[in-house]
């Protein structure tokens, strides 16, 4: 495929960066993601709605060969579904993640996104409501010490318990859906 920019420059064609050590049951869609420069650490927003919801997932970047290495995911209490949107580091032990809606999307009974029709509906009556119901959710790592690690992680619902995510002020705004940070 030859890929040529509006300038006249040639580009690479896009390839698939393998994902080492992610759980093979979980889908990955990616949606807010971010590099760290310091630390080599990728971090995306995944919206794997059907079945696994949405996670905060974690990945070490290795150049040689080019591949995600798993690390970790998270899902702060009551955001499993869509509601949680994009992400930024502060260091490897702290995180802050954007709640860009109140509720989780309403599923059909098998897990499949409901239809257009009752999602416009489910916004009209809501949407009042909606004004100061999202903020910013700071996340730390929890010492080691206390993590419990005798667990499968390829279990699709698995979230490890090394996380301690709160609200980062009580600052409510509406529909947060980026975040970035200038250190």
């Amino acid at each position: 495929v030859d890929l040529t920019t509006a300038d006249g420059m040639n580009i690479a064609p896009p390839t698939l960066v393998p994902r080492e050590g992610y759980p093979s049951s979980r889908r990955f869609q990616p949606h807010g993601i971010y590099y760290s420069n310091s630390t080599n650490r990728l971090y995306a927003v995944s919206h794997a709605w059907q079945g696994s919801g949405s996670f905060v997932e974690i990945f070490e970047v290795e150049e040689q060969p080019f591949r995600l290495k798993y690390v970790d995911s998270l899902r702060p209490t009551g955001t499993e579904n869509g509601v949680i949107n994009d992400v930024v580091e502060m260091s490897k032990d702290e995180i802050f993640v954007t709640r860009f809606w109140m509720h989780t999307r309403p599923l059909h009974p098998k897990g499949e996104i409901s239809n257009q029709d009752s999602w416009d509906q489910f916004m009209a009556e809501n949407a009042k409501m909606m004004i100061r119901s999202d903020y910013v959710i700071r996340c730390k790592r929890k010492p080691s010490d206390v993590v419990d690690t005798d667990v499968d992680v390829d279990v699709d619902d698995y979230v490890a318990d090394t996380w301690n995510c709160t609200k980062a002020s009580e600052v409510m705004g509406m529909l947060y859906n980026g975040i970035t940070m200038d250190k």
